[in-house]
């Protein structure tokens, strides 16, 4: 098939990536469940937004430190195997704190731990998927699934923290957090029956993980754009993420004193960003010739493969 004829596909029509985006969307919406949960959970337990902080940076912490150990070791390993391994390190953190909750034996330090396991699962899961996603799809086709399943994200940002917190408000943080465990055997699943990427596009890494990191910093700093860029997003994170994530919070629960209020507020967050997203996801975009050849060591050391 030639390149304009695959560029005008939408990545729905390859059955591997349909059922990774399948899998994944109900994954997304167990995960508002969690979003509405935990902050909930914490403020009931300690009424601190101090403490809700110190737990938002506990996920954080790690997230970042490991991020790029998770990147070189993808481009190493089996990028589906490590999503797997972090699926199901959620999935048993979650039903643990579920089952805490309805014994009457939770106390803030297992919330702690919880918040730390989804951080270093964050780190080896988001680039792993990075690099598992370009051997579901062809290359001109990067950008529409990129876009697709940033768009899902934000659709069920969008639509399902309301209902997360009216359920919240029937049946308790527990449940919430069981069907969030639950939603995490969907994503699993779909990446069992997947799989695994062809070695031959792993590219040749450099044998040593640290000099592969080193080398992968040394790419960031020696482009002025990407450093901006990335200067830019963590700058952002720290002015509007993290206040919105604590403030957001704490002001539903003392001004409005419902989880139910705290889902709405999400879900209009979630509504700019949708704004922009969808265009994209719905576009079929064939990218120049230039844009989408595959990178070599030189251009992108430390790094086998685009980011989607």
């Amino acid at each position: 098939m030639s390149d304009t004829a695959v560029s005008n596909l939408h990545p729905l029509h390859h059955s591997a990536f349909g059922l990774l985006w399948a899998g994944n969307s109900i994954s997304s919406i167990g995960d508002q469940f969690y979003f509405v949960a935990l902050p909930w959970l914490v403020l009931q337990l300690s009424g601190s937004s101090v403490v809700l902080g110190t737990i938002t940076m506990t996920a954080a912490i790690p997230r970042a430190a490991l991020m790029l150990v998770g990147g070189a070791l993808s481009d190493r390993f089996s990028p589906r195997g490590i999503m797997i391994g972090a699926a199901s390190l959620r999935a048993v953190v979650v039903a643990a704190t579920s089952a805490l909750i309805w014994t009457h034996s939770l106390l803030l330090w297992p919330l702690y731990v919880l918040a730390f396991c989804f951080g270093v699962a964050d780190a080896f899961a988001i680039p792993a998927a990075q690099t598992y996603l370009p051997s579901l799809v062809a290359r001109q086709q990067l950008a529409s699934a990129n876009a697709l399943f940033q768009s899902t994200v934000q659709v069920t940002t969008l639509v399902a923290p309301a209902p997360a917190g009216l359920f919240i408000k029937a049946f308790g943080t527990a449940w919430a957090l069981f069907i969030d465990a639950v939603s995490f055997l969907f994503i699993i699943g779909a990446l069992w029956a997947l799989p695994d990427p062809p070695e031959a596009t792993l590219g040749v890494q450099p044998s040593n993980v640290v000099q592969s990191i080193v080398d992968g910093l040394g790419y960031v700093q020696s482009d002025v754009a990407l450093t901006s860029l990335v200067t830019v997003v963590a700058v952002l994170n720290f002015a509007i993420s993290g206040p919105a994530t604590i403030g957001v919070a704490f002001i539903a629960k003392e001004k409005f004193g419902s989880p139910a209020s705290f889902g709405l507020l999400i879900s209009a967050l979630a509504a700019g960003s949708l704004t922009g997203l969808l265009p994209m996801a719905v576009s079929r975009i064939d990218p120049p010739r230039s844009q989408i050849s595959r990178p070599t060591e030189r251009s992108c050391p430390g790094r086998s493969r685009r980011l989607w």
